[in-house]
């Protein structure tokens, strides 16, 4: 709630995002870390993008599509936004920096977390809108509070930011379910990447209050991409809200050898993203072994109690 109130704050004060015309970028052209059944699917995504369609990594090497680029929107301002709101979502905002040091230590974290959010929520609006559309923005900025919080509480922010101007040119007050849905619709679009459309149902599951079909997509989707570090956090994230400790240690347990073969070298740089994912299978893993734990002691218990019993 501290963090939400910090949104609206500086969703009121933001000064207008202009839309650009003159953003150089390129289409890429691969993706090294989807396994080699979904590599095939990506290149042919790439090779049929329409008119106007464009490409870009992530913080991670993730693709980000974005469609209708020649009706403006600068690119590189908003896949910095993305980067620096995705880093802080996958740490769990051990990554959000900057802003709100005249508060205190305790209020510090949620008031940079805001800054991060409440920018990732006006390029996603933006990108999502007149003519253009990246819905992944949208599934970034949307999905993990619809994780933790329900769609209903969703709908009460969206009540409160319609008491806040969007401060952006030419587009209305921000509403968070309208964005999510819109993304949610493009599920089936031929001209996604695999990755993204696998998000974008899980997105619509979220939409439908189906938590345990989108955490059964997030888990067969880590096994044929081990190296899509959101996913791993979302995973993380749906385990714990759903108490699902033995998935939390399969989906782990799925990416671990994959993480393990990309750690650094006195030669070698980790790959982006390294600790973060070593982090959620860390946590994976821990609370997987204490679920089985718990198991192995029940039995035990059982088997003992059923002993003296026969004695």
């Amino acid at each position: 709630p501290r963090a939400l109130s910090h949104a609206f704050y500086h969703l009121h004060r933001v000064s207008n995002i202009a839309a650009d015309k003159g953003g150089v970028c390129k289409i890429v052209a691969g993706k090294a870390r989807f396994a080699s059944s979904s590599l095939s699917s990506y290149e042919q995504a790439v090779q049929n993008l329409p008119q106007g369609a464009q490409i870009h990594l992530d913080f991670f090497g993730e693709p980000i599509s974005f469609f209708g680029v020649e009706n403006g929107g600068n690119i590189e301002n908003t896949v910095a936004a993305l980067d620096r709101f995705e880093i802080g979502l996958v740490t769990k905002g051990k990554a959000f920096t900057g802003g709100g040091e005249e508060y205190g230590v305790s209020i510090q974290a949620a008031h940079s977390a805001a800054l991060a959010w409440a920018d990732m929520i006006r390029h996603a609006t933006v990108w999502n809108s007149n003519g253009r559309s990246s819905p992944m923005l949208a599934h970034i900025a949307v999905s993990s509070l619809l994780i933790q919080t329900g769609v209903n509480y969703v709908r009460r922010i969206d009540q409160l930011l319609l008491e806040v101007p969007s401060g952006i040119d030419g587009v209305p007050r921000l509403q968070l379910l309208p964005l999510a849905r819109l993304a949610a619709d493009e599920k089936q679009n031929e001209h996604l990447d695999p990755r993204e459309r696998t998000h974008l149902n899980v997105l619509d599951c979220l939409l439908k209050k189906n938590h345990k079909l989108a955490l059964a997509i997030l888990g067969k989707h880590l096994q044929a991409c081990p190296g899509d570090c959101l996913g791993l956090s979302l995973l993380m994230d749906l385990a714990q809200v759903m108490g699902q400790k033995k998935v939390a240690f399969q989906g782990a347990g799925a990416v671990a050898q994959y993480w393990a073969e990309r750690q650094g070298t006195f030669v070698k740089a980790s790959i982006p993203g390294y600790h973060a994912a070593t982090s959620l299978i860390a946590l994976g893993t821990a609370v997987g072994r204490l679920e089985v734990g718990s198991s192995i002691d029940t039995r035990k218990h059982h088997f003992m109690h059923s002993s003296h019993n026969a004695l």
